[in-house]
């Protein structure tokens, strides 16, 4: 039946999703569905989801959780590839795992055939996340560099420039190319500008700034101070603490402490001494750390304990912080027993973090290596399919064939035995014809037979007379003779 208010709910939804709360978009989403029924709440819902993909993935993730599972179990087609591609989408940028989102590759599929080229750039974004998350950076390399053309034939700005992020952050961390790396976040940035996207911008500023900072502090400088700026500008807390981080490691504690000790106490100033969530919380680790060695290398002991006694032991990599700075303040108090032991136990740490990163890439090497056996074992099977299904095309080729000649056989049988059936008939009504003409000559002489009897008769009859007749005439002329 229809709902004379469902067109009106559909466009208020579509003007009102990047406006109201979650709660609220639920309700619009529930209204048009009470209309609707079961399927018709699909397009809503998704339609919605991809609104706030951008700019509020968490109030997209709670729209598409509003789907009952049975009506998502059940999509088809397009709406089953829209719907994976958004909620892999939606998890992703919530920080869920999405390692186990194997139905990502089906969706990346259904749009690598059916289009359209933005879809197909998404699903294969996410099909390289997914790859990524579980270890596999080869195979997610390969999904965002197929990615690429159909990201440019869009021409979407904010698009290209994320994928060209994620590309760089792979050759950064995997296959440790810098010059492709920083190639690839110069893209990123350019695309970021163009698009006029201010926090895409200055993260994308941070991360190009990190990766020169390895070969000159120089070339980083004027990106950090502009990513700082801009965080200023923007109230970006995140990033105004990376750039001041970032800062503090452009000058050498021993010899410039003193600018250590002031960007810190920048951050401080603007941001707070505390964190405000576990992101922020790294940060803050890592900005008491490098405070401790800059006091320790103005020779500022009593303040490099001070920091050094505030700083938290949850795990090695803290551990290893804590007792490398607690080297560096015995060194200038000329305690060369703790020096040792320190850089001892910092070097016992650094083992074990060093041994721990071999195995976790010896695991992944085995990962990529299952994974090629599994790319293998898929190829044979594909090739055992494809050789099957052409072995079927020839069957079927053959039986075409065949079923040609049978064909051909069965119609000139058929002419054969219609004309056998055309002169059948022919003879049957000839020998009709001869049967009518049997029966006439039968007839005839019947009647013949019956005229020469009776013919016969009328002459035995006569012959009688005759014979009569001539006695008669005998005895008339012997008795004439004898007068």
């Amino acid at each position: 039946m229809h709902c004379p208010v469902k067109s009106v709910l559909y466009s208020v939804l579509a003007a009102a999703v990047l406006l109201l709360p979650p709660a609220a978009i639920i309700a619009i989403l529930l209204a048009a569905s009470s209309c609707s029924g079961r399927n018709g709440q699909v397009g809503p819902v998704l339609a919605a989801a991809d609104s706030l993909m951008m700019s509020r993935p968490e109030a997209a993730l709670d729209t598409l959780l509003t789907l009952d599972s049975t009506v998502a179990s059940s999509l088809r087609g397009r709406e089953r590839a829209d719907y994976t591609l958004l909620m892999t989408e939606a998890r992703y940028k919530c920080w869920l795992p999405v390692a186990e989102d194997t139905a990502i590759t089906k969706a990346a599929g259904y749009y690598r055939r059916k289009g359209p080229d933005s879809r197909l750039a998404r699903a294969l974004m996410m099909q390289g996340a997914v790859l990524s998350e579980r270890g596999d950076s080869e195979g997610a390399m390969a999904a965002y560099k197929e990615a690429e053309p159909a990201a440019e034939r869009v021409g979407d700005p904010e698009q290209l420039g994320l994928l060209n992020t994620r590309i760089g952050s792979l050759y950064q961390s995997t296959v440790v190319e810098d010059e492709s790396a920083i190639y690839r976040y110069r893209k990123a940035l350019e695309y970021f500008e163009r698009a006029g996207l201010p926090h895409r911008v200055m993260s994308a500023r941070l991360s190009l700034a990190r990766l020169l900072m390895v070969d000159s502090s120089e070339k980083a400088k004027p990106l950090l101070e502009s990513a700082k700026s801009m965080a200023e500008e923007y109230g970006d807390r995140m990033c105004g603490l990376s750039a001041l981080e970032l800062m503090t490691y452009n000058h050498d504690p021993e010899t410039d402490g003193r600018a250590i000790v002031s960007i810190v106490s920048e951050a401080f100033s603007k941001y707070g001494k505390v964190p405000l969530n576990s992101a922020e919380g790294r940060i803050y680790k890592n900005l008491a750390t490098i405070l401790g060695y800059g006091y320790a290398g103005l020779g500022k002991v009593d303040s490099a304990r001070q920091v050094l006694s505030m700083m938290p032991l949850a795990n090695r990599q803290d551990s290893l912080g804590f007792y490398h700075l607690q080297a560096e303040i015995s060194k200038v108090d000329k305690d060369w027993e703790t020096v040792a032991k320190s850089s001892e136990t910092v070097w016992e740490i650094s083992k074990s973090i060093l041994k721990e990163g071999y195995e976790t890439q010896l695991a992944e090497s085995e990962l990529r290596y299952d994974n090629a056996e599994l790319r293998a074992s898929l190829y044979k099977k594909e090739r055992v399919i494809l050789l099957s299904g052409l072995a079927l095309v020839a069957v079927l080729a053959v039986v075409c064939v065949i079923a040609r000649l049978i064909l051909r056989l069965f119609r000139k049988h058929k002419i054969e035995t219609n004309r056998l059936e055309h002169s059948l008939e022919s003879k049957m009504i000839e020998l009709e014809r001869l049967k009518s003409e049997k029966d006439q000559e039968e007839a005839s002489r019947r009647s013949l037979e019956a005229s020469l009897s009776q013919q016969i008769s009328s002459n035995k009859a006569l012959i009688g007379y005759y014979n009569l007749n001539s006695e008669a005439m005998k005895k008339t002329d012997w008795d004439l003779q004898h007068l």
